[in-house]
């Protein structure tokens, strides 16, 4: 998918073609809660989690969700070379015109961060699931807020307990949620807060993301298993209704 990683900008189009990342995140996800079956994925981006949802045997389908007009037109012009499993709404899931369709789960990367009333969202995507759960993963730390965040259209990000008081605010439960990625970090932290970046699509600012995708992340994924995690890059979840 990395034509659609040319129509997006900020951190959703830097990491739609970071294979082991995103496969990193789909099989840590898949610790909170079983994927499988059909799934709604709201907010799909530049739609690198997409295509790592969709080489999971156990997922039937996908349904990939995103109101950007960029993101519809690369999925209307490459719907023969994407996976027969993956199917794209760019619906408002709050509006009248948007049709559930009973899936199994929902799951939700670094997109509620994007919406200035996140709660309902997330209650509405929750409790258009089978089960009544989505897997959730959304960046950590306001102290981490930085350039990216800013000119990416990020109202916030979050730690455990606020994120927490937003899904309970909702009628909503957090049944399981822990920090994810602890090196990232420190490589946001300097990028986005230290040197305060701001050319995101430059060769500068995304050789640092192949790096860490091709050459870290392989290293590293089997010890941050065994590590404490007082901190980290994002916040996973599963929440209930």
């Amino acid at each position: 998918m990395s034509e659609m990683s040319e129509l997006i900008h900020g951190s959703s189009g830097l990491t739609a073609s970071l294979s082991n990342y995103n496969k990193w995140i789909v099989e840590e996800l898949a610790k909170l809660h079983e994927i499988s079956g059909k799934v709604f994925e709201f907010g799909c981006g530049a739609g690198g989690l997409t295509l790592a949802l969709s080489k999971l045997p156990e997922v039937e389908s996908i349904v990939a969700n995103d109101i950007s007009q960029n993101v519809a037109a690369y999925f209307k012009n490459n719907s023969k070379n994407l996976s027969p499993k993956i199917s794209f709404t760019n619906n408002d899931v709050m509006s009248k015109e948007f049709v559930p369709n009973l899936w199994d789960i929902s799951i939700s990367t670094n997109t509620l961060e994007h919406i200035a009333d996140e709660g309902p969202v997330l209650r509405r995507i929750t409790l258009l699931s089978k089960l009544r759960k989505s897997l959730i993963l959304v960046p950590a730390h306001q102290s981490l807020y930085g350039t990216l965040d800013k000119d990416g259209g990020h109202f916030r990000r979050y730690s455990k307990q606020t994120f927490e008081m937003m899904v309970n605010k909702n009628g909503l439960k957090v049944e399981q949620m822990r920090y994810f990625n602890l090196i990232g970090t420190f490589g946001w932290w300097y990028q986005y807060k230290f040197l305060k970046i701001t050319k995101y699509d430059s060769l500068s600012n995304s050789l640092p993301y192949t790096f860490f995708d091709r050459y870290i992340i392989p290293a590293y994924r089997p010890i941050e298993t065994f590590l404490p995690k007082p901190f980290g890059l994002s916040l996973i979840a599963l929440v209930t209704a």
